[in-house]
């Protein structure tokens, strides 16, 4: 029989191991007690068909004793440990990608249109022209640009539409016979799965279809925000203002866009919610069905996982108005792990990460390649190493293993962040051994 060693788990232990794949880990420690227990107990007793069905029927007993000692049904996964299930390996899936900072979209679209392109792919940078080894900075760097091209209105190939962070996919007829917006999901899946940012852009009911189809509550999330047609957004206007004096002559002249959008009753004021309910589900998702759909078609397993997690895996896609996303000054120096720094440069750093706040997104993409923390988060390594150069003007970085030197030659806070400011504002996009 297993030692009771084998069997107990610690209310500690317990916790740690119900986080992430920490079960099989614990699986793993059972078959190697039990394996050691039985052949204490037996020795050379028995002959190996016996311990083998001994041995097996042991890690069966340990594994069913008590389901609840392996399993919480009411954990909540956490969002880190959802993504990690859909990690690119041990890199034996490996596609290394060459492309031109001047012409990123495209050269990327090359790469990720080929037929047996997979989204688990492990994915290696190089920018044209540029010696760099990408250990990580680079790949973030590249999917940041990416991910911002799609999005950008000076990109040569248009996808979205809409205000920012409300973003809708454009109807394109030539983009959707080309797979872009397939094309473009697994930009978008490839991204978070490799360490890089998410796409926390989509309308919220471009994202509520997506995970969960059309439903009731799908017209309910669209506001007038998301309405990227005039002509559509003044006759809406127009039929919510209406009153019993001005329902007809808005009904005849907003016929035509209603029976567009699928409403086929004569507008009336009893009516007049259920005719821009139409209307907005229209515009907002049947107008461009086919364009979301390829889109999800690309996201692929990252979007059944949605499906399945739906309030988890929002903050992928979908901006969040009330600053949840932001980085605070405490935040930034919560990843951050100085050492060797004198306390007076310690002290000009935490002023400074405090004193200039807007600016955390460009001292984080100074220094990690990243303008936000990653959904996957930061790993190998997890922080930023800050040390300092005491003949340093400027402060230097190190974005794949995320170190930050800073200039400790200043005998002045102005002057340190003067020279901290400058460095990010000059900062120069490429990499030399990153």
């Amino acid at each position: 029989m297993p030692t009771s060693t084998s069997l107990f788990i610690s209310a500690s232990i317990k916790s740690d191991l119900l986080k992430g794949n920490q079960v099989t880990r614990f699986v793993i420690v059972l078959l190697d007690l039990s394996r050691i227990t039985i052949k204490k107990f037996f020795k050379k007793n028995v002959s190996f068909g016996v311990y083998v069905t001994i041995y097996y029927w042991t890690i069966y007993v340990l594994l069913f004793i008590d389901e609840e000692m392996i399993y919480d049904k009411n954990a909540k996964p956490s969002l880190s440990s959802l993504l990690r299930s859909l990690v690119p390996g041990d890199g034996t899936n490996l596609k290394r990608i060459s492309v031109s900072r001047e012409n990123i979209l495209e050269d990327s679209i090359i790469h990720f249109k080929k037929h047996d392109y997979n989204c688990s792919y492990q994915v290696r940078v190089r920018f044209e022209g540029e010696p760099a080894i990408d250990a990580g900075g680079p790949r973030r760097e590249y999917f940041t640009m990416l991910l911002k091209s799609l999005v950008s209105c000076k990109s040569s190939i248009r996808l979205f539409e809409g205000k920012e962070g409300r973003l809708l996919p454009m109807k394109n007829t030539d983009a959707l016979r080309g797979q872009l917006f397939k094309i473009a999901g697994r930009m978008i899946s490839t991204s978070i799965v490799n360490g890089g940012p998410g796409f926390p852009c989509l309308s919220p009911p471009v994202y509520e279809y997506l995970v969960k189809g059309f439903t009731e509550e799908l017209v309910s999330i669209i506001n007038k925000d998301d309405i990227f047609d005039i002509d559509a957004s003044q006759a809406i206007d127009k039929i919510d203002h209406a009153n019993a004096e001005t329902i007809n002559s808005i009904a005849i002249e907003t016929q035509h866009l209603l029976v567009e959008a699928g409403f086929p009753h004569t507008l009336t004021i009893e009516n007049k919610m259920q005719a821009i309910a139409c209307m907005y589900l229209h515009h907002v998702i049947t107008v461009r069905k086919s364009e979301i759909d390829q889109l999800a078609t690309g996201l692929g397993q990252l979007l059944t996982l949605a499906r399945k997690y739906p309030d988890l895996l929002s903050p992928l896609f979908v901006h969040s108005d009330d600053g949840a996303d932001t980085m605070t000054p405490d935040a930034f120096m919560a990843i951050v792990k100085i050492d060797g720094v004198s306390p007076r440069v310690v002290d000009y750093f935490t002023q400074y990460v405090h004193d200039e706040a807007e600016r955390i997104p460009y001292l984080l993409s100074f220094t990690t390649a990243c303008e936000k923390v990653p959904p996957l988060g930061f790993t190998d390594p997890e922080h930023i190493a800050v040390s300092e150069d005491s003949t340093a003007v400027f402060p230097v970085a190190n974005t794949c293993v995320m170190e930050l030197q800073l200039p400790a030659k200043h005998q002045n806070y102005e002057k340190f962040r003067f020279f901290m400011n400058q460095a990010l504002i000059m900062e120069s996009t490429g990499f030399g051994f990153a």
